[in-house]
């Protein structure tokens, strides 16, 4: 094994155990929170699809310690699967930060205006995915 992948490994490990472990905390945080507002709807969401990304990441780390040899990939279907597990986490990952700049924009312009902010999310919700 090289030294690149030593190090490459080591800090996806790293990141994979904080990330996961952080993500899956503040998960149940969010979900035992006695108010469910907007907010807390779109961080749950977000912990599950942050966390989702770390687990997609643990076959790529495996192949890595592995000294680069396919095991998880080295089929197709299997490489397909992940592959697209990986390009919708990531996708969504994306979009939902993008609904939280537009959910954040709207609380400073009309701070005190909760039901918009609930049509919001769900029209950014439904036309994503329709």
């Amino acid at each position: 094994m090289e030294n690149h992948q030593i190090v490459f490994g080591t800090i996806e490990t790293i990141s994979i155990i904080i990330g996961t472990t952080s993500n899956f905390i503040l998960l149940l945080f969010h979900v035992t929170q006695g108010r469910k507002t907007t907010t807390v709807l779109l961080y749950s969401i977000m912990n599950g699809v942050d966390m989702m990304i770390c687990v997609l990441m643990l076959p790529v780390v495996i192949s890595i310690w592995g000294g680069s040899a396919p095991l998880f990939f080295s089929t197709t279907i299997t490489r397909e699967i992940w592959l697209l597990m990986w390009e919708v986490a990531g996708r969504s990952s994306v979009f939902l930060i993008g609904l939280q700049s537009v959910l954040r924009t709207r609380s400073l312009v009309s701070p005190f205006s909760r039901k918009l902010a609930k049509r919001a999310v769900c029209g950014g919700v439904v036309s994503r995915w329709y």
